[in-house]
């Protein structure tokens, strides 16, 4: 007991040591987080990626808070960085900053990483970054940042392997971080995060999808479109999102271009069940009950199993005065799935119409 109670009062002595080691480093360029935190980050102020230009406008901020030292082009390690590698590394660090007013600690950690990427003199990246990492836990990786800070060590700049696998994590935490924007319904916020995701990797298809799908849910059906179209450029033979792009343009009212899209999306994946569903839904709530009972029938013959499908696909059978094909169609229903109530009625009353049809005849 008496070594566990060491261990612990040992671990918070040296977590105490290095959060005064960072809060009294004397460097001019170290604001306090929550001050530096103050000015958001473009993207969160506009709603949007930043352009170059309030990367620069970011840039003159940040070197305007910082120190001579920081304002040079060359970092302590003696590299030359640009005025572009700048701007994109104090845009990123305002990111994080943004980040971690929402305690976004994981978003903050991988932004001030990507801060340090563009720009490893940027000692204010260092400090923050020191200082998440203690709020994480991560007391190794803590201490190594403030080395940097305190001036025991000096950043050395990522190979190319190191950057892809950065920009790769950072990639996968906005698309999650969007993704669960989308489960709580906040579709700017997720749009928002897509695109952070995409400005990471821009061509992958999957993001401009899901970057297509938040702005439709906004409302914004033009931009929704922008992206479906790029997804469509990207991956020509991704059915699906024919399929939702044909779902967007339903709930905005175009109907014949959301069938349209829709049929491409069949003759993309003829062997997905699950899109002559949907083609056949749409087309009965469009009237067209002919093209309905022909995708129920493809659906069936691809899912012969699914109860469902024939109970419906009878329904539609009906309507159209087929009662042969309707009472067959019923009948499979039953055999799959004998607790079909709805299936018996109407296979019964169907049979007694016709028995009675047939006495009449006589």
């Amino acid at each position: 007991m008496y070594r566990h109670w060491h261990h612990l009062l040992r671990r918070r002595c040296v977590f105490t040591a290095l959060a005064s080691l960072v809060a009294f480093a004397n460097l001019s360029v170290l604001k306090p987080l929550s001050s530096l935190a103050a000015d958001p980050a473009p993207s969160q102020a506009a709603g949007k990626v930043p352009s170059m230009d309030s990367e620069k406008s970011a840039s003159t901020r940040a070197n305007t808070a910082g120190s001579d030292s920081d304002a040079t082009s060359t970092s302590s390690s003696g590299a030359t960085v640009s005025e572009f590698a700048k701007s994109r590394s104090i845009s990123h660090y305002w990111l994080a900053n943004g980040y971690f007013r929402r305690w976004n600690l994981d978003l903050s950690a991988v932004e001030l990483e990507e801060a340090i990427m563009y720009w490893p003199g940027l000692l204010a990246a260092h400090r923050d970054l020191c200082l998440v990492n203690l709020c994480r836990g991560h007391l190794g990786r803590a201490v190594a940042e403030l080395m940097m800070v305190v001036g025991l060590g000096e950043p050395i700049p990522l190979s190319k392997s190191e950057q892809d696998a950065l920009n790769k994590k950072a990639t996968q935490l906005h698309y999650q971080q969007a993704l669960k924007y989308g489960y709580e319904r906040n579709w700017d916020e997720a749009a928002l995060e897509f695109q952070w995701a995409l400005s990471y990797k821009p061509t992958d298809a999957n993001i401009y999808r899901s970057l297509a799908f938040a702005f439709g849910n906004t409302g914004n059906f033009d931009k929704a479109e922008e992206f479906y179209q790029t997804t469509f450029q990207l991956c020509p033979r991704d059915a699906f999102s024919h399929a939702d792009f044909a779902f967007m343009l339903s709930g905005a009212g175009r109907k014949k271009r959301a069938t349209q899209q829709l049929a491409e999306a069949v003759a993309l994946e003829p062997s997905a069940a699950a899109l002559h569903v949907d083609l056949g839904w749409m087309a009965e709530a469009n009237g067209d009950l002919p093209t309905a009972a022909r995708e129920f029938n493809a659906a069936v013959a691809l899912s012969p199993k699914h109860g469902g499908l024939w109970l419906h696909l009878g329904r539609i059978l009906e309507r159209q005065g087929l009662r042969a094909e309707a009472i067959n169609a019923y009948s499979e229903a039953l055999t799959i799935d004998p607790g079909q109530d709805e299936a018996r009625k109407s296979l019964s009353r169907l049979q007694q119409l016709g028995a009675a049809q047939k006495g009449d005849i006589h």
